[in-house]
């Protein structure tokens, strides 16, 4: 074999090999730049719902809440009508 095909077959593999590591940390730096983008927006979106549910959640013991002043309201206005009987 020729020194120039020994010279071709090298630098032809040292091109190969070197796209081929090239393409994996830009492939795995496009994946992490995603990941982490998809998880910040998964964590806004949580958040989100959380502090949605959080507001139901008050809303609702805020409801219960008044229905119970409510009764109790209706109770004391039947008690002070029988006394006033």
């Amino acid at each position: 074999m020729k020194f120039a095909w020994k010279i071709f077959f090298v630098s032809f593999i040292m091109i190969i090999v070197s796209f081929g590591v090239g393409g994996f940390f830009l492939i795995n730096a496009v994946f992490t730049s995603t990941l982490e983008e998809k998880t910040s927006t998964l964590d806004d979106n949580n958040s989100y719902i959380m502090f949605s549910a959080l507001i139901i959640t008050k809303c609702e013991i805020l409801k219960a809440i008044l229905v119970m002043l409510r009764q109790r309201n209706k109770r004391y206005k039947l008690y002070t009508t029988l006394n006033e009987m």
